[in-house]
Formats: structure tokens, C-alpha cells, sequence
């Protein structure tokens, strides 16, 4: 009798994809198609166009984005049920949740990915505190209470996480 081998399923989170070409998609553009020979692989990113590149070996979830939010030249999904029932979906089907960075898709998968008792890991492309709230064009008191405030999501979010990736 044959066994049928069947891939894990890891749900990678990003916040960020093509057309952007920035670290992280450069780092998941080289990773990806050597972890999809061993997992099945779907990720979950912004809709910043109508057509997107895929990466070899990987299934794409595209998710609808704000116009009204924008950080850092980066704009973000629509904060609607419809995106947040699509992630719980796609983090209840998946095996490993991988998040790449913090912003809502990597937060909303980690806080879910937890909830659903997946193991979670999250990659730190940078010091989400510090960069979030220097692109802030705003005085330095409030830039400090904002800092102090999302370091201490940062906090809560990565100790969610099995395993920090750095």
C-alpha cells in the first residue's frame, strides 16, 4: 500500500509584494520557491493591482487595500469583516503561520494564528516601533507616546509567536 505524502501548510503573511521591491519581497522572492519543494505554500498580500506576480510554487490571496491608509509610501488592506473572515479562514486552513513584519495581514495572522493554537513564527525585517513612527511628520512628545504605544503592540504580538526569526 503507497502512502500518500502530503506538504504541510504554511500561510506566509506580508504586508508587502510586487510591485514593491523592496527587502522583504526580495527576501520571500528567493526563500519561497526553495520552501515550496517542501511545504504548500500560500501567501497572503495587499491587492496593489489588478494583475500580480506570483512566485514559483506558491498560491497568491490578494486582499482588497484603503486608499485612506498609507504608511511609509505603503498602503494597507481595507480594515473590513470581509479581509478579517479571509485571513481567519486562510490561518484555520494552514499548518504554520509565518508572518513578515507587523503591519495588519502580519498582525491579524499572528493574533489568529495564535487563537487557533497554529505555530506561529514572525521574521523581524526591522524595528517596527522606531520606523513606523519616523515617517510620522509630527512633533517629538507625540511621536514618543506613539512610539511607547506600538512597542507595546510589538510586545504583545511577538510574544504570541513560537519563534522569532530576526
Amino acid at each position: 500500500m503507497d502512502l500518500i505524502k502530503t506538504k504541510a501548510k504554511l500561510l506566509i503573511a506580508t504586508d508587502t509584494y510586487f510591485p514593491k521591491k523592496d527587502g522583504v519581497v526580495i527576501f520571500l522572492e528567493r526563500i519561497l520557491p526553495e520552501l515550496a519543494e517542501t511545504y504548500d505554500i500560500t501567501i497572503v498580500v495587499p491587492r496593489f493591482g489588478k494583475e500580480q506576480k506570483k512566485i514559483n510554487g506558491c498560491n497568491l490571496v490578494t486582499l482588497p487595500i484603503t486608499k485612506k491608509i498609507k504608511l511609509a509610501g505603503y498602503k494597507s488592506i481595507e480594515p473590513s469583516l470581509k479581509n478579517r473572515k479571509e485571513i481567519i479562514r486562510l490561518v484555520k486552513e494552514s499548518d504554520i503561520i509565518w508572518a513578515q513584519d507587523l503591519a495588519l495581514i502580519g498582525a491579524s495572522c499572528i493574533y489568529y494564528g495564535k487563537k487557533y493554537k497554529k505555530p506561529t513564527i514572525t521574521y523581524v525585517h526591522q524595528i517596527t516601533w522606531e520606523h513606523a513612527v519616523d515617517v510620522l511628520k509630527l512633533n517629538e512628545k507625540i511621536k514618543n507616546f506613539l512610539s511607547t504605544t506600538v512597542r507595546r503592540l510589538v510586545k504583545y504580538l511577538y510574544n504570541k509567536c513560537n519563534l522569532i526569526l530576526i
